[in-house]
């Protein structure tokens, strides 16, 4: 008779071994999908990899103990060398002595090994049915690993079955030769969906307990705890924003140290942001040029770097960085060299990190920070009634409350005899952990109360009074103090650090949080969905850190009415009543103040600040301006706004444009915004959006249209024959990021159309010394809004960007606002001898006045009298001195504040 268990139907057969058959299983479908695995291997075979799941039999409901037959594994390719048939493969069932994460397979016990050929295979489930069935005992947890050895010199190649169809547990690969050297979740190391299919076909043993009488140890990494850490350090920190590229030499950045005669212990902390972090090679030199590595081109496909370089870390750690404001992940140091290298050395001097980007992947990065942390002790007073404080500070975005906490100590004490040992809450509870009871030398303890309670009894019973279960329920946020008291004399020690164990209340957090900024109104509003899993009491909302409302613990929405403009992180924390969880977000909120120009300062830093000077050219042209720098952000939608100026820089500091970048862009100019766009990357490299079709310039698909290179020295200017002509204007321009700036070579749209009509022509040229002049600058009269797209940036112009800006604003459709030219006295566009006839009828026979009153305040002495047109006819005829600031040439606002109206050109005026 065949029977199978609930879990059976996750294998595509049954096992008749015996009555109670049964399979454990963590993956949610037995189908074996293409394309879902990966290995370590090169084009002759795959190297040494393991594949390794685990099973904790009380997660399963197994109260008993379990003799294991088989193990099935799915295969999605199995191809073996030329002239073989077969290639090995070991499976190994271990067991776990300390539950969670596998860590280090050396930690695991062995229990059985079996090697077994598999032929060539695709897409199918392999059976292991082992020679010796397995005996496993009750309440315990087994690990298994699927090995296929190197296959390189054979020519083999394996990829373990696997899916994206759900998992109850993690799965893990290791392959040294790809530094993945101890198991490690395939979700950190850019697989995700490699969900592989390992299964345990089983039948029952022998008869035990109930599971539920088990402790289970809920500080593992697995149950979502984490430790936070104190530490007296002197903390040296340089934050250089450097640019790590494989195109450029070894990137270095140094920290002048002093004050440290002595190293005691030694931390590095490191924040890059980099999309590739495996071909990093990252060093550390003291000032005697020891050198130790951190880094060593690991991670495979892993993004960033923001970790402590410790070596009581992890070892090689995944992933590398944990984004803030959780604390950095702990990772030891690749080697060679360890940090222990620099003990007992003099830390004063210069302190040098060095980061060399190879050439597996063409992407870019940066080094925002990195900190040397030289860890002081902090010595315990002999004989004393006096205790000595040391205060972990938990910032207040941790809203964490405790489920379950233990306290973990590194006190070097050569008599621990003599020491009391207390810790406080940022809420008051105290709690002793040791009592003068515990024997032999230091304090190396992990303080937790009695089992068989639920995560108890996995540490040293703490003595009280107190026990730790009496900080559950309490928030983790606040100031924490372990105090130390050597009440015997003869004896001294030192406090090197210690940890808080923290296993959280659950509760999940909210999703789908929008931050959204109302610039009209100046509101930002906040919408989140409450997750199905958690039901909240209640709702708390802060802003940047502090609390600013609630809201019932079924709302989903909430208005924080009147913001002043500025960028602002809001969190949302969800109370589960114990548990708290929050979701954050951030806007770059405006308050729109009339503004007539928008400008997106989109680029990263590099030699050239753009923005600013755009942002002062428009200004000083009288205009009203708003900054943004992201496209998140809705006033553009204001009635007011008449241009955008969006500013994505040049490669390698360039913002590519999104999808839904181009798109808005696309709504913008087809209802009557009209836009000026500079980057390097945008038409002949970048993604392609769909303001390419409206821009002006030719489409790649015409191919000719050119990528850019870094010649671009000098600006020559070109009549586009629409209006806007720079012919005789020959200008050098500075480049943003100098021997690697790259400016895209333009086509305008005058032959094969845009979506806007034919009228495009050349503004800007650039001189190439072998192929001679190509196009970087392009003017589009559309037939829906003006364009100007340019590939330099404006910040780099040689010439005067406030005349360029001025410029600009004409062809753009838009008149310089608040400005004039200086004697122009009837606002027809020039100074000419019919403006002193105005200004003397307007004085002397009752004429008309002057149209725009500042303009025919010649001298600017804030009154219109006969000096003005003196000086106006002594200018055009006797070669005088030209009429005040903006002058007759060029338009600008009134520099000095007088009682005239303020002077601005109707729209009927030729462009200012």
């Amino acid at each position: 008779m065949f029977r199978c268990s609930a879990a059976a139907w996750l294998l595509v057969f049954c096992f008749a071994a015996s009555a109670n058959a049964q399979t454990m299983s963590h993956s949610l479908s037995p189908v074996v999908e293409p394309l879902m695995s990966i290995n370590c291997s090169n084009a002759n075979g795959h190297a040494d990899n393991s594949y390794w799941r685990s099973y904790t039999l009380c997660d399963f409901g197994i109260d008993d103990g379990i003799t294991i037959n088989s193990v099935s594994f799915g295969v999605e390719n199995s191809t073996v060398g030329v002239g073989l048939t077969t290639q090995p493969i070991n499976v190994r069932i271990y067991e776990d002595p300390t539950p969670g994460n596998i860590g280090n397979p050396a930690t695991l016990n062995l229990l059985y090994g079996e090697t077994f050929q598999v032929g060539t295979l695709a897409l199918q489930t392999f059976v292991a049915t082992f020679a010796t069935p397995v005996t496993v005992a009750c309440h315990t947890t087994i690990v298994v690993e699927i090995n296929s050895p190197n296959g390189q010199t054979a020519g083999h190649l394996f990829f373990i079955g696997a899916n994206d169809n759900g998992q109850t547990a993690p799965s893990y690969i290791s392959a040294g030769a790809c530094t993945i050297n101890v198991p490690t979740d395939t979700a950190l190391i850019g697989a995700p969906n490699m969900q592989m299919i390992i299964d345990v076909n089983y039948t029952l043993g022998a008869v035990c307990g109930s599971c539920s009488g088990i402790a289970v140890d809920c500080h593992v990494p697995a149950q979502g705890s984490y430790e936070l850490v104190f530490e007296e350090a002197d903390v040296f920190t340089s934050s250089p924003n450097a640019l790590i590229s494989d195109t450029l030499p070894t990137t270095t950045d140094s920290i002048t140290v002093a004050g440290v005669p002595t190293i005691d212990d030694l931390d590095v902390m490191v924040d890059i942001t980099h999309g590739f972090v495996g071909d990093l090679l990252m060093t550390v030199a003291d000032p005697a040029g020891t050198t130790v590595t951190l880094h060593a081109n690991a991670g495979v496909n892993l993004a960033d770097i923001r970790a402590v370089y410790d070596d009581n870390g992890g070892l090689n750690a995944r992933p590398f960085s944990t984004p803030a404001p959780n604390p950095p992940v702990r990772i030891m140091p690749a080697g060679p060299g360890t940090l222990a290298d620099y003990n007992a050395g003099i830390g004063d001097g210069t302190w040098t990190l060095s980061i060399t980007d190879g050439t597996l992947d063409p992407s870019v990065g940066q080094l925002n920070s990195w900190e040397l942390r030289f860890i002081n002790r902090v010595p315990i007073p002999d004989n004393t009634l006096t205790p000595v404080d040391t205060t972990l500070s938990v910032k207040s975005t941790n809203v964490d409350e405790i489920m379950d906490l233990d306290v973990r100590t590194e006190i070097s004490h050569g008599m621990a005899a003599q020491l009391t040992v207390d810790v406080t809450s940022p809420a008051g509870t105290s709690v002793r952990l040791a009592a003068q009871n515990l024997t032999g030398a230091n304090v190396n303890e992990r303080f937790d109360d009695a089992a068989p309670t639920f995560c108890d009894g996995f540490g040293t019973l703490v003595s009280g009074p107190g026990s730790m279960s009496d900080f559950d329920g309490e928030g983790v946020g606040g100031d924490w103090t372990l105090s130390v008291r050597d009440g015997v004399a003869g004896v001294t020690g030192d406090i090197e650090r210690w940890f808080l164990m923290i296993n959280p209340a659950p509760c999940d957090s909210p999703t789908g949080l929008l931050c959204e900024s109302d610039c009209e109104l100046s509101d930002v509003n906040l919408t989140w969905t409450n997750p199905p899993t958690s039901t909240y009491t209640s709702i708390e909302i802060r802003r940047d850190g502090v609390v600013i409302g609630s809201a019932p613990g079924a709302a989903t929405a909430f208005t924080d009415v009147g913001v002043a403009a500025g960028n602002y992180q809001y969190e949302v924390i969800g109370d589960c009543s114990p548990g708290r969880a929050s979701a954050v977000c951030e806007v770059e909120h405006q308050v729109y103040n009339g503004a007539t120009d928008v400008i997106f300062a989109l680029e990263l830093p590099d030699l050239i600040d753009s923005a600013a000077a755009l942002e002062a050219a428009l200004v000083g042209n009288g205009l009203t301006v708003l900054v943004a720098n992201s496209f998140n952000f809705d006033c553009v939608a204001a009635p007011g706004v008449e241009r955008v100026w969006v500013l994505c820089g040049t490669f390698p500091q360039n913002y590519p444009l999104t999808q839904a970048d181009g798109d808005l862009l696309v709504n913008w100019v087809t209802s009557g915004i009209a836009v000026y766009i500079e980057g390097g990357d945008i038409w002949g490299f970048d993604p392609v959006t769909a303001f390419e079709g409206y821009d002006g310039v030719e489409n790649a698909v015409f191919t000719n249209l050119q990528d850019g290179d870094d010649s671009l020295v000098q600006l020559t200017g070109q009549n586009s024959g629409f209006g806007l002509d720079f012919t005789g204007t020959i200008v050098s321009y500075g480049q943003a990021s100098t021997g690697i700036d790259s400016n895209d070579r333009l086509v305008p749209c005058d032959i094969n159309s845009d979506l806007g009509g034919t009228s495009a022509g050349v503004i800007w040229t650039g001189m190439d010394p072998t192929a001679g002049p190509y196009n970087v600058g392009i003017y589009y009269q559309s037939t829906f809004s003006p364009v100007i797209s340019q590939s330099f940036e404006i910040g780099g112009f040689g010439g005067d960007i406030g005349q360029l800006t001025s410029d600009y604003v004409g062809a753009l459709g838009g008149v310089v606002g608040g400005g004039f030219k200086r004697g122009d006295m009837n606002a027809d566009g020039s100074v000419n001898l019919q403006d002193p006839v105005l200004v003397l009828g307007f004085l002397f026979n009752q004429g008309a006045a002057p149209i725009c009153p500042d303009s025919a305040d010649a001298n600017d002495d804030g009154s219109i009298n006969l000096q003005d047109p003196v000086l106006i006819l002594n200018f055009l005829f006797n070669f005088g001195l030209p009429p005040e600031a903006p002058g007759p040439n060029n338009c600008g606002p009134d520099v000095n504040v007088d009682t005239l109206d303020p002077c601005n050109y109707p729209t009927t005026s030729p462009p200012c």
